[in-house]
C-alpha cells in the first residue's frame, strides 16, 4: 500500500485509513467516558471541527476540549463558536461515512465508495445536504461506466 503512515503509540495507519481510524477511536474513547470516572458526573461528548474530531466536555466555560488520538492533551482552537458544540450521534456517522467514502476513493475502491455513499442516505440531514450526498453518490457510479 503506498501513502504517509499516520502513527501513534502502538499504532500505525496508512493515511488512506487514517481519518477514519481517528475518529472511531476518538468515538470509542468518547463513549468510554476518556478514562473519567462516570459517577463523578463529568460528561463528554464527540466535537467535530474542520479537519479535526476531538472529545469535549461543556461543563465549563469554555468547555475542555481534548484529543484522544493525541494523548489526550488539552486543544485550543480559533474555530468559530457554533462550530464548538457536542456532535449527535448521526453527525458522527456521517462524518466517519464521509471519510469513508473519501478513503475508498482515494484508494481507487469505486465499489466500497459506493456503498460507504449508499450508507450516508441512510442518515438524516437537511434537503440540500440530502441533494448532495445523491449527487455525489451519482458521481462515483459515474466511474464505473
Amino acid at each position: 500500500m503506498k501513502g504517509r503512515v499516520v502513527s501513534s503509540p502502538g499504532c500505525r495507519f496508512p493515511d488512506w485509513a487514517a481519518s477514519v481510524v481517528v475518529v472511531i477511536i476518538e468515538v470509542v474513547c468518547w463513549q468510554a467516558g476518556f478514562g473519567l470516572c462516570p459517577g463523578a458526573g463529568i460528561k463528554i461528548a464527540g466535537v467535530g471541527l474542520p479537519g479535526h474530531f476531538i472529545v469535549g466536555h461543556f461543563g465549563t466555560d469554555p468547555p475542555v476540549l481534548l484529543d484522544p488520538f493525541a494523548g489526550g492533551g488539552r486543544v485550543q482552537t480559533d474555530a468559530a463558536p457554533e462550530l464548538v458544540r457536542p456532535w449527535r450521534a448521526h453527525e458522527v456517522a456521517m462524518r466517519i461515512l464521509n471519510n469513508l467514502v473519501l478513503a475508498y476513493d482515494r484508494r481507487g475502491d469505486v465499489g466500497a465508495a459506493i456503498q460507504a455513499a449508499r450508507s450516508r442516505l441512510a442518515l438524516p440531514a437537511e434537503a440540500s445536504h440530502r441533494d448532495m450526498l445523491h449527487a455525489h453518490l451519482r458521481a462515483i457510479q459515474a466511474r464505473l461506466n
